[in-house]
């Protein structure tokens, strides 16, 4: 993952969430983006890294903010945590084994175990919709990410995409006949594209000139929401599926939806070198409400714990 959010190289990722564990802020990165903790929401739970130990792990929390529990106990780098659609399992990105693997675990964070030990980076996508298959991206054929699917498991790992440029951010659309995800195909330029499943197809669905990236489905599928420099500073956008219909919610970055589409969770950059904040707002753009402090990367599960 990388361009406004968290960056696609798995030691940048790390490096990042390692500053804030030490200084308990964020600098700018790529795109002018900030790093703080990756935070996923779930029904009634959010899991999230934290580097409040001293080294970024996972930790889970209600909703409201109450009852933080730690889940990860590593000494190298955790983060960034998707839960299944089921609600039972957290995907998640671990420096572990060495170079940068997916890894999975339950939901308590028992039984973790690394899905594709590989040397190469590998970065974590999403779930497809009935949590049979995981989209990511690696570098396991090349210097630069292309985009993989592998079974839950991690066995049957297939390439989708062969361009020489980026392709990372997958994320898999809820009928589960599409992947949406950034590239830099285009003169190097991050532009959200789409294409099936098994990689066919791929087509442009921003053609701007600016930074696109983070598409996130809605769960009907019909509205695509990202983030954009378009305006000169980083903004949530809201696209019909097809790329039509654009246009502009809010500022902040990496947007998710709420199961029932009424909501999107999002991220804000209060101030430079401090850590992003994370906030919620109906999917109009309205009703801007600050959901919790030293928040992002956020991703609403369809499950219900």
């Amino acid at each position: 993952m990388r361009a406004i959010g968290f960056p696609s190289r798995c030691g940048t990722r790390c490096s990042a969430l390692a500053l804030i564990a030490v200084t308990g802020a964020a600098v700018a990165l790529i795109g002018g983006a900030a790093l703080a903790e990756a935070t996923v929401v779930t029904g009634q739970k959010i899991a999230f890294t934290s580097g409040r130990a001293g080294n970024p792990e996972i930790y889970v929390m209600n909703a409201g903010g109450t009852g933080v529990r730690r889940l990860t106990h590593s000494s190298r780098c955790d983060g960034f945590p998707r839960w299944s659609p089921d609600g039972q399992q957290i995907l998640f990105y671990s420096q572990r084994s060495g170079g940068g693997d997916v890894w999975i675990m339950n939901s308590d964070g028992s039984h973790e175990r690394d899905l594709t030990r590989n040397p190469a980076h590998d970065g974590v996508g999403s779930w497809s919709p009935d949590g049979g298959k995981i989209v990511f991206d690696s570098t396991r054929d090349g210097p630069n990410d292309q985009i993989y699917v592998m079974r839950a498991d991690g066995r049957g790992v297939v390439r989708l995409t062969t361009d020489p440029a980026s392709d990372h951010n997958a994320v898999w659309s809820p009928g589960g006949q599409s992947i949406a995800f950034t590239t830099d195909r285009d003169g190097g330029n991050s532009e959200i594209y789409v294409m099936n499943a098994d990689g066919s197809e791929p087509r442009d669905l921003t053609q701007s000139r600016s930074v696109d990236d983070h598409a996130a489905w809605s769960p009907d599928g019909k509205l695509l929401a990202f983030d954009s420099q378009r305006q000169g500073k980083t903004s949530v956008y809201v696209m019909n599926a097809d790329g039509s219909g654009l246009r502009r919610l809010a500022s902040g970055a990496e947007p998710a939806w709420s199961p029932d589409g009424r909501k999107i969770v999002y991220t804000i950059l209060p101030k430079p070198r401090h850590a992003p904040d994370l906030y919620v707002m109906n999917a109009d753009g309205r009703g801007q409400k600050k959901l919790t402090t030293g928040g992002d990367s956020a991703s609403w599960s369809q499950a219900a714990r």
